[in-house]
C-alpha cells in the first residue's frame, strides 16, 4: 500500500508529466522478433513493464559462459573486498552486494536501506562485470554505454530479498521512467529464485522462477508503481525449500541519470560528474 495519501498523489503526478504518445519505447521492440520475452507485467495504464528472456530462447548465451561468470563472480574467488554484508533494520542478513560503475570519472557510492554500498575496484572483479555488460546490450539490443553501472547481490542457501523499490537517488525512479536490465547466474540444485511483484496499491502478486543464465527487464515507472522481491525475502529461516537451496548472483545493469551532488540523502558525498546531473537523459 502507498505510506500516505501524499505518496499516491505525487505518483498519478509523475505519470502525467511522463506522459507521452504513441507506444512505449521497450526493451523487448529494439530486437524484435528475434528475442521471445515473456511479459510478468505490462501495466500499460502505470507504464510500468517487466519481461522475461529465456537463456534457451536466444542464441547470446551458452551454459559454459554463464558457469565460468559465476564462477568469476562467487565470493569465493574474488575476495572480500568486493562484497558488503547486507542489513536491514540494524540487523545482518545472508545475502551480500557489490557495486560498479563503468564512468573512469564517477565516484559514485550507492546507498539504499541500511546499506551503503563502497565501490569494488578489484581489476579481474571489473573487467569481468565489463565484458557481462558488453554481452547482455548485445543480446537485448543496447549501447552498453546505456548502461553504466551494475549492483549485485549473492543469494547464499536460503537468501532472498524483502518487497522492495529501486528508488535510490542515482536512478530518480521516483520522478521518471527508468530501465534496469538483470541477469541470473545460478548454481545447480536450487540456486534458481521465485521472483514476486506487486503493486504498491495492493492486488495480486505475480511471479516466475528465474534460473541459469536469464535475462529480466523492469522498465517504464515500475519503480513508482510495484515492489519486487526475490522469495524468501529477508527471512533468514527458510533452509529447506527447493528454490533456496541453492547459490545465486544477480546482476541488475542500471544507468546513473544523477551522480551524488552532496546533499543528505548522497549523505554529503559529491561525485565529479554531478554537475552533468541536470544533462543526463534516460533510456
Amino acid at each position: 500500500m502507498w505510506k500516505s495519501s501524499r505518496d499516491a498523489a505525487h505518483a498519478e503526478g509523475v505519470l502525467a508529466r511522463t506522459s507521452r504518445p504513441g507506444p512505449p519505447a521497450l526493451v523487448r521492440t529494439l530486437r524484435s522478433p528475434e528475442l521471445q520475452w515473456e511479459p510478468l507485467v505490462a501495466d500499460d495504464k502505470r507504464r510500468a513493464f517487466a519481461y522475461v528472456l529465456r537463456r534457451e530462447r536466444h542464441s547470446g548465451l551458452d551454459a559454459a559462459t554463464v558457469d565460468d561468470w559465476f564462477a568469476a563472480l562467487h565470493p569465493d574467488a574474488c575476495g572480500a573486498e568486493a562484497w558488503t554484508d547486507a542489513q536491514s533494520r540494524g540487523k545482518p542478513l545472508l545475502r551480500r552486494t557489490a557495486w560498479v560503475t563503468f564512468l573512469p570519472e564517477c565516484s559514485c557510492e550507492y546507498g539504499y536501506a541500511d546499506t551503503w554500498q563502497l565501490r569494488a575496484t578489484d581489476d579481474a572483479f571489473v573487467r569481468t562485470l565489463e565484458g557481462i555488460r558488453t554481452t547482455v546490450a548485445e543480446i537485448v539490443g543496447l549501447p552498453a554505454d546505456s548502461l553504466n553501472c551494475v549492483n549485485l547481490n549473492y543469494y547464499p542457501c536460503g537468501g532472498g530479498v524483502g518487497f522492495h523499490a529501486d528508488d535510490e537517488f542515482l536512478f530518480d525512479g521516483m520522478e521518471r521512467e527508468a530501465t534496469i536490465v538483470s541477469l541470473s547466474l545460478c548454481a545447480p540444485g536450487g540456486g534458481e529464485r521465485l521472483f514476486q511483484v506487486r503493486r504498491r496499491d495492493g492486488g495480486a502478486a505475480h511471479e516466475t522462477v528465474l534460473r541459469h543464465g536469464d535475462l529480466m527487464t523492469m522498465e517504464g515507472l515500475f519503480q513508482l508503481f510495484w515492489l519486487h522481491s526475490v522469495y524468501p525475502g529477508d527471512r533468514c529461516d527458510v533452509t529447506d525449500d527447493p528454490l533456496v537451496l541453492g547459490e545465486r548472483i544477480n546482476l541488475t545493469f542500471r544507468r546513473i541519470v544523477q551522480h551524488l551532488d552532496g546533499s543528505t540523502e548522497c549523505r554529503g558525498q559529491v561525485c565529479a560528474l554531478a554537475c552533468n546531473n541536470r544533462k543526463t537523459s534516460v533510456i
